[in-house]
Order: structure tokens, then C-alpha cells, then sequence
């Protein structure tokens, strides 16, 4: 199973999600992912609801308090207990010993952030 963790503010538009996804499938290798997963006070955006339907993929509320991620962001850790939300968001869904194949990508605006991890083989 591979995993796209999301994260992003209030300000995002399915275009700056687009964008951020393109970007991390590209670096990843990979045409798409199986699933969406982000925290549950993300997962309730219409803008994040509606690109997962035109996607056809399962969004999934993943608790991320706690996660070790690669990417360290000090205003994250304050607010989550994480360094970054879409890579402990897609670390956690993608199930234990998931590994990071994309880490976190920030569309072009700044509102999105998108990483992607696959599932241990």
C-alpha cells in the first residue's frame, strides 16, 4: 500500500493540492497512491474531501503525536508533536515499518505539503 500523508492551510485550493501531489508522485516514480491520509481536523476540508472523490481514493484521520519524521519543523512540533504532519500522517497510514518514497513536498504557494510512503514488504 503506498500513502500520500497530507498537510496544509486553510488557504489551499485544489490546485495548489494538485500541484503538490504531481510533484510527490514524480519524485516518488509512481502514477498514484492508494490513499490519502492526514490529522482529523484536516480531513474534514471540503477542498481535501474533494480531491480524494475526484481521485477515488480513501482518506484516512491518522493520530501523528509522537511520529520521528525527517523533516523538522519547530512550529509543527509545538502544535502536533510532530516535525511534519504529511510525512507522520503517511508513515502511520502506510502501516508499521512504512518507509518514506517521497518526503514532504510543498506546492509552489507554500499551502500544501504532500510526502508519500509505501507500506514494509
Amino acid at each position: 500500500m503506498i500513502i500520500a500523508g497530507v498537510g496544509f492551510r486553510a488557504s489551499a485550493t485544489p490546485k495548489s493540492l494538485q500541484s503538490a501531489y504531481d510533484s510527490a508522485c514524480q519524485t516518488a516514480g509512481i502514477a498514484g497512491v492508494d490513499g490519502l491520509a492526514s490529522i482529523a481536523e484536516k480531513i474534514i476540508s471540503p477542498v481535501l474531501q474533494q480531491f480524494a472523490a475526484d481521485k477515488s481514493l480513501l482518506l484516512q484521520s491518522v493520530i501523528i503525536k509522537g511520529v520521528i519524521t525527517p523533516t523538522q519543523s519547530a512550529r509543527i512540533q509545538s502544535q502536533y508533536g510532530t516535525g511534519s504532519v504529511a510525512e507522520a500522517a503517511a508513515l502511520v497510514a502506510a502501516g508499521p515499518n512504512a518507509r518514506l518514497i517521497c518526503p514532504r513536498i510543498t506546492s509552489p504557494c507554500g499551502r500544501v505539503t504532500i510526502a508519500i510512503a509505501q507500506e514494509a514488504l
